[in-house]
């Protein structure tokens, strides 16, 4: 009897030892199991209610931001070049082509060049619209967003090395761009990109400057307004 209750004593003592032989693993936390609400998100289609379904574990019960910047970009574009160009040949255009073959339509527009690009860029309804109206001024744009978007773009855990001399290359060109812009609907573009690349290499007085110069006195109706005005907010912050 003496000896079972060593024994048990033994291996009690052992297991609070040693207490990860009895924890383990379980499941993943369900986010809508821990929550205070007003409203339970299946009550209704409705996005104002959107704000009161909060958890701790998940952000607004979404993932995804409310419009998609790329996708409200490629609705301007659409307006822009007007019919037959679609949002979705936008898009890829804008977002999805390569820098080379713009510059290869570039040049077939400008010098007649013989236009050596996939098909798929072809036939593209956005491609068609910059050859039928000579729109040089468009598509310049668009090539130069596409330079400076390596030097903007990135995150995660790891610190990111900018290239301070390359951003500040393409800042002294993109200033040389907006003065030459005839409308204000690329001036708007050009100076969003003129306040990425000032706040993403640091030059937050220049971005804020940027910002009151350019893009406060432009009214041309766009996603990039908001979004010229957060990288002001940020800049101001630092």
């Amino acid at each position: 009897m003496k000896w079972k209750l060593f024994l048990t004593a033994c291996a009690s003592f052992l297991l609070v030892s040693f207490p990860q032989n009895i924890i383990s693993c379980g499941p993943g936390i369900d986010p809508y199991d821990y929550y205070t609400s007003f409203f339970h998100p299946g009550l209704t289609d409705s996005k104002t209610y959107k704000p009161f379904y909060y958890t701790n574990y998940q952000f607004l019960y979404d993932t995804e931001e409310p419009v998609s910047q790329s996708d409200a970009l490629s609705k301007e574009w659409a307006t822009y070049a007007g019919t037959p160009v679609t949002a979705r040949d936008a898009k890829d255009f804008v977002m999805d082509y390569a820098r080379n073959d713009l510059s290869n339509l570039y040049y077939h527009i400008e010098k007649a060049k013989p236009l050596k690009v996939p098909d798929s860029v072809k036939r593209n309804t956005l491609t068609n619209y910059f050859i039928r109206e000579k729109d040089t001024e468009g598509l310049g744009y668009i090539m130069y967003a596409k330079q400076v978007e390596p030097f903007v773009t990135g995150g995660g855990w790891d610190p990111i090395d900018r290239d301070s001399i390359g951003m500040a290359k393409l800042i002294k060109s993109g200033q040389q761009l907006y003065a030459v812009a005839k409308k204000d609907f690329f001036r708007l573009k050009y100076a969003y990109q003129l306040i990425r690349l000032a706040h993403y290499s640091n030059r937050f007085t220049e971005a804020i400057q940027f910002y009151d110069d350019m893009v406060a006195v432009n009214r041309t109706p766009s996603v990039l307004q908001a979004l010229c005005l957060s990288l002001k907010a940020g800049a101001l912050l630092r």
